[in-house]
């Protein structure tokens, strides 16, 4: 069997004994340090808790030290880590409890209250593990599956996705490629840890690296500039809104960032304007935009910093030993907009839903639109769901969305299909940045008028001061479709 998480901890704490592991609001931890106290854990969680080898324990936390003990402690034991978004309410953590039969829940005491009405779980107060007086050591139970991930669940119901711990390597090892990590580097981990930029991308393969991780929760430009400069940073992952509102802002101004050697974007495209900004404000670092989804375990394309600019439409290029075919009415297809599917590597399965229709012919449907071109690269249109149907024609949102950003007057955009008797017609949510609403309404439709055919122009504009977003900086079409 392949080596765990756990074990590559193990290895890499051999070689970093003394090297500043994890860096948190409040406290730091060495390499041996953070060893030590996921050592008395993991016995806490075996020899008094009970818990054993294909168990499943949810975490309730926010990016704390914790976390990663917690993390560690339960992938030692074999034991399955099921991380929950903290900003769900207490039916929803009762629902993700029941759905994946979690034995125990491991809680920042901040979220006590949503958690009190749940019947037959183990509560575990995080707290505990700084005051464990526990000398004894528990064997390592290699496990292959390590962890559950829901889904972000922005267009449907959160679906929890089961990964091996081969797979979650083999994924960490792609970001540490693709985006040149290296030992000496650290990271802001300001993404949440329970979700895949968090996690997958940045703390596991700091794992195996031996590299530093920063910890915060306080995502404003000006902490999120603050730390980067006052840590000497050299890595920061996320979301496009991250780098937008850092330029927005003016903070970048104020920063230099002159240790900064890499920053990566995912989850949505970012304004070529602000791509533009990001290189001339900050020349010596290194843009990437990477994708991959909750489904896959980790990164399939990544667009190099070289083609930031140039290629700024797509996600790259697939990445070394993954492919990314176009599917297009079970062929694949060049040239074409289709279905995105990639193999070899993914997920082990949904948590309690059928997965047939999640793969053709051993390739896993990303249940995104994309087309490849000539030279390799992947541009998205879309999720297969957000594609209209306007006077019998397909209109891809994506291509309204970049026709209103390019306009230069707004922060973000995002198209929605409003169903009427006529049939599905685009509505255009915006944010301006600033100035009369109606007067950029008016300007962005004669673009759109230039620049579109008419069946792709919004019928509707909205003016929100902010588009709704979920915790990972996601925008949230559920709550947008609210507002129809």
């Amino acid at each position: 069997m392949n080596l765990s998480i756990y074990q590559r901890f193990q290895k890499t704490t051999q070689l970093n004994k003394n090297k500043p592991f994890i860096i948190g609001e409040e406290n730091r931890l060495s390499f041996e340090e953070t060893s030590k106290l996921v050592d008395k854990f993991s016995y806490y969680l075996g020899s008094e808790i009970r818990l054993k080898k294909g168990d499943r324990v949810a975490l309730l936390l926010n990016n704390q030290p914790e976390f990663v003990i917690a993390f560690l402690s339960l992938n030692k034991l074999g034991i399955i880590f099921v991380p929950f978004n903290n900003r769900l309410t207490a039916g929803e953590i009762e629902y993700m409890v029941n759905t994946t039969a979690a034995k125990a829940i491991v809680f920042n005491p901040l979220y006590q209250e949503k958690i009190n009405g749940l019947k037959e779980v183990i509560k575990i107060n995080a707290q505990i593990i700084k005051g464990l007086d526990i000398k004894e050591e528990t064997p390592v139970f290699n496990q292959e599956d390590a962890f559950i991930l829901f889904t972000s669940g922005t267009t449907g119901v959160p679906k929890g996705v089961s990964h091996t711990n081969e797979n979650s390597l083999f994924y960490a090892n792609v970001m540490i490629e693709g985006l040149e990590f290296r030992h000496d580097m650290k990271h802001l981990i300001a993404a949440p840890l329970y979700h895949a930029i968090g996690c997958e991308d940045q703390l596991i393969p700091a794992i195996i690296l031996g590299e530093t991780v920063v910890l915060t929760n306080n995502t404003t430009p000006q902490n999120m500039a603050g730390l980067l400069e006052r840590h000497s940073i050299d890595i920061l992952l996320g979301p496009p809104t991250i780098f937008t509102l850092l330029i927005l802002s003016g903070i970048s101004k104020k920063y230099k960032l002159l240790a900064t050697k890499v920053f990566g974007y995912a989850g949505a495209p970012m304004r070529p304007q602000i791509i533009k900004v990001l290189k001339k404000t900050f020349p010596h670092i290194k843009l990437f935009n990477f994708y991959g989804s909750t489904e896959v375990g980790g990164t399939i394309t990544v667009l190099d910093d070289k083609y930031a600019l140039s290629h700024s439409e797509t996600v790259g290029k697939a990445v070394k030993g993954v492919e990314v075919e176009i599917l297009d009415e079970n062929e694949f297809a060049y040239g074409k907009i289709g279905e995105v599917v990639t193999r070899p590597k993914y997920m082990r399965g949904y948590i309690n839903a059928d997965i047939k229709d999640a793969f053709f012919n051993g390739y896993l449907r990303m249940g995104d639109l994309g087309k490849l071109d000539e030279q390799g690269f992947l541009t998205l249109f879309g999720r297969i769901g957000d594609m209209m149907i306007v006077q019998g024609e397909n209109v891809y949102p994506i291509e309204i969305e970049r026709v209103l950003i390019e306009s230069g007057f707004l922060k973000e955009a995002c198209v929605i299909g409003k169903d009427t008797i006529l049939g599905q017609q685009p509505v255009a949510f915006i944010s301006p940045i600033e100035g009369d609403e109606k007067e950029i309404i008016e300007r962005l439709k004669a673009i759109c008028k230039e620049k579109l055919a008419d069946f792709k122009r919004p019928r509707d504009f909205m003016a929100l001061k902010e588009i709704p977003k979920n915790p990972i900086g996601k925008i949230d079409k559920k709550k947008l479709l609210e507002f129809l």
